[in-house]
Order: structure tokens, then C-alpha cells, then sequence
């Protein structure tokens, strides 16, 4: 069925230093590309879930914030939220269209960590994509429109987006999608299983050759016979 609406990106606003020049680029590829775009600041977390309480409004979520593993905010802790507040936000609004993607433009966004977290509290975020180590305005701006461009007019997968868009600006993109948690889970829930199987081994090889060896000292240590 041929889509009847615009794609729309919000972008949300989530500290105080955030460059103008970022926010007005990044309305302008939206539109460009044929999209809607609405800017929110976000100084609470109220006014947070506010603004998310938009049912099937978004295909893009764009985060401006100061970021690590743990949250985001105003770099001096002004502003904090967690990441798992956010993807509640996310959940309780049920503001996410289908395959929408969330868009981290800050430090450690692109962290599996982070992305992990987010999947766990929200089973309607689908994507995460953002850098893995430090990045700074001009950076995130020239990734994020070289990941839209991929997206939106030359139709690519997220993967494909994010690898150009990494190509393109020097810095690792990444772009985690919700079947990568099941499978890591799956490999890790594997690993614990070989490992247990491992152990299992290595203590009959141990009792095994105690045997062997308490059995030899008998036949060794008895009387002789005559």
C-alpha cells in the first residue's frame, strides 16, 4: 500500500549548548528529502514524555544532547536523563511508526551498551544508530545527512547508511536493529551452555584420572604374592 503521509523526523533538543547551525541543517535535509521535521527542547522529563505522547507520529527520533553509556544531558548534569527513561518515554507514547529509527547525536550513542538498554526497556525500538567513541557537531551533523540521504533517497538498508556514513566522515557509525539483541542473547545463552558442557568434561577427566590413579596405588601398595 502506497504511503499516504509524509515520513516525519523529530528532533529533540535535550541541552543547552546545542548549535543552531546543527538544528537548521538538519531541518533542511529533512526537508530536502522530503520530510517533516518538529524540534522540541527538552529540559524535564515530563516535558520528555510529553512530547513523545504522539501516537505513531515519528519515523526518526534525532537526540542533541551530551552523552555516555548511562545517559544524556546538559554536560555539566544540569539536564540528566537515562537512556532507560527514554525508551520508556518512547513506549508510553507509542509515538514510533513501524522501522523507525533513533538517531543518537551524541558521545558513546552508538554504543552497544546504550543500544542494548534501550531495546530491553522498549520492545517498539526496532533501531539505534549513533557514534561509538567522541564526536563533535560537525561530525554528527555530516554523519547523520550522509545516513539520511542513504536512507530516504537512495532507499539503502540502516547498515549500508551507516557504513557509508562512517566512510564519509572518519568516525564509526553504527546502527544496532532489534534482531541483533535476540541473537547476542542466543549466542551468549550458547556460550554459557558450552562453557557448563566444558566444565562438566574437565571435572569427569579430573575424577576419572583420580580414579585411575587411586586404583594403580592399590595394585601397587598390596602384599606380595607368594
Amino acid at each position: 500500500m502506497p504511503r499516504t503521509t509524509k515520513k516525519t523526523i523529530l528532533i529533540l533538543e535535550a541541552c543547552a549548548d546545542v548549535p543552531k547551525e546543527e538544528l537548521q541543517n538538519l531541518r533542511s535535509v529533512a526537508g530536502m528529502l522530503g520530510m517533516e521535521s518538529k524540534t522540541e527542547a527538552i529540559k524535564s522529563h515530563e516535558e520528555l514524555r510529553s512530547c513523545l505522547n504522539v501516537e505513531r507520529g515519528f519515523d526518526y527520533v534525532y537526540l542533541c544532547a551530551h552523552a555516555n553509556v548511562d545517559g544524556f544531558g546538559d554536560e555539566d548534569g544540569t539536564t540528566d536523563f537515562s537512556w532507560s527513561q527514554l525508551a520508556s518515554a518512547l513506549c508510553q507514547g507509542k509515538c514510533l511508526r513501524p522501522g523507525a529509527i533513533l538517531l543518537l547525536a551524541g558521545c558513546r550513542g552508538g554504543a552497544w551498551q546504550v543500544a542494548s538498554r534501550l531495546f530491553e526497556t522498549c520492545h517498539e525500538i526496532e533501531y539505534v544508530c549513533g557514534p561509538r567513541w567522541n564526536a563533535g557537531p560537525p561530525d554528527l551533523t555530516t554523519a547523520f545527512h550522509v545516513f539520511l540521504y542513504n536512507m530516504e533517497y537512495r532507499r539503502e538498508m540502516p547498515s549500508t547508511a551507516a557504513s557509508r556514513a562512517s566512510a564519509a566522515t572518519g568516525y564509526d557509525l553504527f546502527c544496532y536493529d532489534r534482531v541483533e539483541l535476540h541473537e547476542r542473547l542466543d549466542g551468549e545463552g550458547l556460550a554459557a551452555q558450552v562453557k557448563s558442557w566444558a566444565k562438566i568434561f574437565l571435572d569427569w577427566t579430573r575424577a576419572t584420572r583420580d580414579l585411575q590413579k587411586a586404583v594403580q596405588g592399590e595394585a601397587g601398595g598390596g602384599d606380595p604374592k607368594e
